[in-house]
């Protein structure tokens, strides 16, 4: 049968508004059937709102914010609207408020009452003046019309002023009561609206078929955050203690805001808050004129584009070869905005996304740079970093492992069967060398039918860290690729089946057996293990060649030792030694051709490997980030320190943790005392051979500093690169604004400036230099006697620390990064620690008696600005700026620390984004002068700002010092941490008084000694010239034995005496004599008036 024909009334039909709002309910109040989202709710047990997946029904959530958010917008009209009061029932809803309220006047238009036209007719509002700006929710004319029509029921009661009005409309607004008016007696005026929805329509049987109230009551809490302090929300009788938009954050935060750190900015009509974000994506809660925006829109946008961009360009500026897109920012962060927007145009009537463009906002929001400051503090930067480096390395690739030799790696011998079958690159075995003379030496021991199976690669030196390192420096990197081709490994594969597909199936590192070798080892297998963890569980898969440190040769005996202690005991055992012949090996480069032949025949391998999940956390805290591993690292140091252990080389099973603890240890020792400077003389050991060698050297006159650097480096044992070595003369001899204020080497040349702040030095080719006025008056020769001085292999070098008179830990400040341990203390003035010593030599070292020892301030010789306490140990420098006209300034003198390029360059970046009009730069390398002019008016305005250093803030004019972070070496040569410089200054006083002492008895003693060998020589110049001793006719023995019964001063077997020469035997030599002695014996009377402080005060007085 064919279909009915549609009549034209059929097919075009036409609704009332009524009707349009109820058959087209999507385009009014959004979806109106039952979802299950995640959403925000109040969690009673928690006392706070979590996010969790609830079943609920939007529209009835429309119907009821249509309500409350009338409530919100009276409330910013009307200062008498204080309390609201929500009633939820299964039948469905009452919100009540006070407040003047609706007037109960007839609208002469609608010819009806004012309520039943705000309340019952369609399409009637108060937002339909365009020309007006409004503030409140609405904009169609439907709102609470929207809640009367999907109501079975709707009621309005208003009472004002002294009268009641009662209306009810029915079955979704199609029946209507006439209103009843009358007179009351309630002195209270208030409006109350009670809805029971059509829940036939929303597919519920009441409020309580699912958690629809539960998402109201969130609502509710959250308007209650919104209206203010003035009004008091309650639900069901009980007040919602949330009144502030900060309480209304506290829930979803909590109180603690130690725990769970923010940031907040009111401006203008914003209220922000910012949190680190711990859900997987971007979180944003949001509202505009009180309307609860679900999916956020242009005001959110507004907030977090700026933010996330300048977060990001920052991030990117300190990691240059890191893109942070701002979505990666957006992502850490949790977002809380409450805004005012006139006009507000919505992409629904559900009102969920704000579409309002930029442009039409009545105040943007004006991201500031301490705000962004406070955010980046907020603990997001390292996930950002994290998420950021992830992206990057997921799209690192690397191409398929390459069957055959390898003829594009420069250095690479490749083995000849690597990269053929499975099985023969499973036999073959890749041998990483610490440089090219390893490589040489391994070449050569290898016999040429190895050479199938072993291929050589030589490492230029420290390999890079990858355990946090970005995609692109690890790309950039040309030896870790280098290794990654020649093994055939691909990032992001996982291991599972060994080493199959791989070219090589063993790693042997060939590397001398020092602390640098160990951390070259470590370093390798930090690279294996941040990215294919699974190889290092696969036995024999990293190796090592275990070479001698020491041979002692007797004949056709040879001995090797593989750590000092074993070489030290068979010392002991063997008288020193007696007998062999002992030679150090400082590297591989030592060995012979003959002596690597031997190493590959009599080969002994170390296995490293891991076996547990200590063994990878050992890596990880030897290796991971420093903020995440800096205290591990300090607590492993100091424990290595305490009970060090030496390596057992009998076992040579070691899983990562032993590697990590008796081998990589040595290295993290070693560079913490490169590193850290000794609390006696301030100096880190390199700086210390520096001076140990121009002492011995006796430096007054001028020598290249690249001649010193080889001097030094034989005659104080310096094992480091040349350039290194240069780099700490240059550094001691440095004197410029910011950098020291005693320089212990003189400048003769470019030495560097303030201007780069000292990366201006010319090649060491071209400079010299010598001992300077300061080292000669601040060491002196009578207290090194008393010095401990080390020995290198026979050779005795530098002491452990010198003595100078002031503690130059202080009067020079120091830096230094090692592992573990960062160390930082500003410089001091001389003058100032001078006066403080004085005072405690005269109080017997009595620090309760000295005033000022806690108020030291950091002191800079040049420098002109000033230095203010912020707080305890932490200092505020700031520059020198004047007025010079009604828009421009000079600058004459910078922040310490920030150096004259690098501010013109922020000028420059201030002059192109609008902060200044123009800048004229009139430096030179001892003084700054820069003229800065502003836009007329700019520099007035800084005048009214209550802030005393807000131009200094604006022009970068400040830094800071502190000196929270000071650790040293102890005499005892442990690391110590000084809490304060005051610290420092009582431990070298003590340290330096116990040296007075021993030069004290040492003058004293030595004066005693030359005054009884003058005496001696006037004696035997006499028993020699009378005739007495006739030693023509006798022998050297016979002397001796002469000289003894006659009570000579004895000392060196009398070779002050026998080794005189005869132009010595004279009376005028006797005269010479008696005036030394004349005078030591003056001396040593003046001497006995004194005490040991006393040396300390003429060493201070001469300075």
């Amino acid at each position: 049968m064919p279909p009915k024909k549609r009549t034209v009334e059929d097919q075009y039909r036409s609704f009332t508004p009524r009707e349009h709002v109820l058959n087209r309910s999507g385009m009014y109040i959004g979806d109106m059937s039952n979802v299950r989202k995640p959403c925000w709710v109040y969690d009673e047990a928690e006392k706070k709102m979590v996010f969790k997946d609830l079943t609920y029904n939007p529209g009835i959530c429309k119907l009821f914010d249509e309500l409350i958010t009338n409530v919100l917008d009276e409330a910013k009209r009307d200062d008498t609207l204080t309390e609201c009061k929500i009633t939820f029932s299964d039948e469905g809803f009452v919100v009540e408020n006070n407040g003047r309220g609706i007037q109960l006047v007839e609208h002469r238009v609608g010819n009806c009452y004012l309520p039943e036209f705000l309340f019952g007719k369609m399409l009637t509002s108060s937002n339909y003046d365009d020309t007006e700006q409004r503030e409140g929710a609405g904009t169609n004319g439907i709102g609470a019309k929207a809640a009367n029509i999907f109501s079975k029921e709707f009621e309005v009661k208003i009472v004002n002023k002294g009268e009641e009005y009662v209306q009810v409309w029915r079955n979704n607004m199609a029946e209507r009561t006439e209103p009843k008016i009358k007179k009351t007696k309630s002195a209270r005026d208030y409006v109350k609206i009670t809805a029971k929805p059509d829940f036939a329509r929303f597919d519920m049987e009441n409020m309580s078929s699912n958690s629809t109230q539960k998402v109201l009551e969130q609502r509710a809490t959250e308007i209650s955050g919104l209206c203010g302090k003035q009004v008091s929300v309650s639900i069901n009788g009980k007040k919602i203690s949330t009144r502030t938009f900060e309480d209304y954050v506290d829930l979803y935060l909590g109180r603690d805001k130690k725990a769970v750190p923010r940031a907040f900015a009111v401006m203008d009509d914003w209220q922000v808050c910012i949190a680190a974000n711990p859900y997987d994506d971007f979180v944003q809660i949001s509202t505009v004129n009180g309307c609860h925006t679900r999916d956020g829109g242009t005001h959110v946008d507004l907030v977090t584009r700026p933010l996330c961009k300048k977060i990001g360009e920052n991030l990117a500026a300190k990691h240059k070869d890191l893109t942070v897109p701002g979505k990666l920012v957006e992502a850490q962060l949790m977002v809380f905005v409450n805004t005012t927007v006139p006009n507000p145009k919505f992409s629904s009537q559900s009102k969920d996304q704000l579409i309002t463009p930029w442009k039409d906002f009545r105040n943007r929001w004006p991201l500031e740079e301490p705000f962004v400051k406070r955010v980046e503090k907020l603990g997001i930067m390292d996930a950002v970093l994290a998420t950021a480096k992830a992206r990057e390395m997921k799209a690192l690739r690397t191409p398929k492992a390459k069957r055959g030799r390898l003829t594009d790696i420069p250095k690479l011998n490749d083995a000849n069967k690597a990269g053929n079958s499975m099985a023969e690159s499973a036999k073959c075995t890749l041998i990483l060398t610490e440089g090219d003379s390893a490589k040489s030496m391994a070449i050569s021991g290898l016999e040429s039918r190895m050479r199938d199976y072993y291929g050589v690669f030589p490492l230029k030196g420290k390999l890079l860290n990858t355990r946090d390192v970005t995609a692109k420096k690890l790309s950039d990197n040309a030896e870790v690729q280098a290794i990654v081709r020649i093994l055939g490994l691909q990032f992001g594969k996982k291991y599972v089946h060994g080493v199959a597909g791989l070219r090589y199936g063993k790693i042997m590192v060939m590397t001398d057996q020092d602390d640098d070798g160990f951390h070259i080892k470590g370093l390798l297998i930090n690279f294996i293990h941040s990215f294919w963890p699974e190889l290092l569980k696969v036995q024999g898969f990293v190796t090592a060649m275990l070479t001698p440190i020491v041979k002692a040769r007797r004949g056709r005996e040879i001995l090797e030792f593989y750590n000092t202690a074993d070489y030290a005991t068979w010392k002991e055992q063997t008288n020193g030694g007696a007998g062999y012949n002992v030679k150090y090996y400082k590297g591989l480069g030592t060995s012979t051709s003959v002596e690597a032949k031997e190493y590959f025949k009599k080969m002994q391998l170390l296995d490293y490997r891991i076996s547990c999940d200590a063994d990878d956390q050992a890596i990880i805290k030897a290796f991971g980030p420093s903020k995440d591993y800096s205290d591990s690292r300090k607590e492993w140091i100091r424990e290595s320190l305490a009970n060090p252990v030496e390596v057992n080389y009998k076992n040579k099973h070691f899983t990562t943790t032993r590697f990590v603890d008796e081998e990589l240890v040595i290295f993290a020792n070693t560079a913490v005392r490169r590193a850290i400077p000794s609390v006696v003389d301030g100096l880190k050991p390199s700086q210390r051979k520096v001076l140990f060698g121009c002492f011995k050297r006796n430096l007054r006159t001028e020598i290249k500093v690249a001649q010193l650097a080889g001097y030094i480096s034989e005659h104080a044992a310096y094992h480091h690169g040349e350039m290194s070595l240069n780099e700490t003369i240059v550094g001691m001899a440095q004197n410029f604004v910011g950098s020291k204020n005693m320089n212990l080497l003189q400048p003769a040349g470019q030495f560097g400036t303030r201007i780069k702040g000292g990366k201006d030095s010319a090649s060491p080719r071209y400079i010299f230099t010598h001992l300077s006025e300061n080292a000669q008056s601040l060491f002196d020769k009578n207290d090194e006697i008393a010095l401990k001085y080390l020995d290198d292999d026979g050779q005795s070098i530098e002491p452990t620390y010198y003595v100078p008179v002031l503690p130059l830990a202080l009067v020079n400040g120091f830096k230094g990064i090692a592992t573990g341990f960062s160390t930082d203390c500003p410089c001091f003035n001389p003058s100032e620690l001078k006066t403080l010593l004085l005072q405690l030599i005269a109080v017997d070292g009595d620090e309760t008696k000295v005033d000022g020892l806690s108020n030291m301030t950091p002191w800079y010789n040049g420098f002109t600005g000033d230095i203010y306490e912020k707080a305890k140990n932490k200092w505020l420098t700031v520059g020198c700026w004047h007025k010079i006209g009604e828009d421009s300034i000079e600058i004459t003198d910078l922040p310490i620390g920030t150096w004259t390029d690098d501010y013109i360059e922020l000028l420059k970046k201030m002059e192109s984004e609008g902060k200044i009009s123009r800048y004229d730069d009139y430096s030179g390398e001892h003084q700054v002068k820069i003229r800065v002019n502003f836009d007329r008016g700019v520099l007035s305005q800084f005048e009214r700002v209550e802030n005393e250093n807000a131009m200094e803030e604006y022009m970068k004019l400040t830094s800071t010092l502190n000196a929270t972070n000071m650790y040293v070496i102890s005499p005892g040569g442990e690391i110590m941490y000084m809490e304060s410089p005051k610290d420092i200054l009582l431990e070298f006083y003590r340290v330096r008084s116990h040296f007075y002492n021993l030069r004290y008895k040492y003058i004293a003693n030595r004066t005693v000694k030359e005054i009884e060998i003058a005496k001696s020589r006037i004696k035997f110049i006499r028993a020699v010239s009378e005739g007495n001793l006739n030693m023509m006719k006798m022998k050297r023995q016979d002397i001796v034995s002469y000289l003894k019964r006659n009570k000579y001063y004895e000392y060196g077997e009398y070779s002050y005496l026998l080794d005189m020469k005869m132009i010595s035997m004279s009376e005028e030599k006797v005269a010479a004599l008696q005036g030394e002695i004349d005078k030591k014996e003056e001396f040593a009377k003046a001497l006995k008036c004194k005490v040991p402080s006393d040396l300390w005060k003429e060493d201070l007085s001469s300075l």
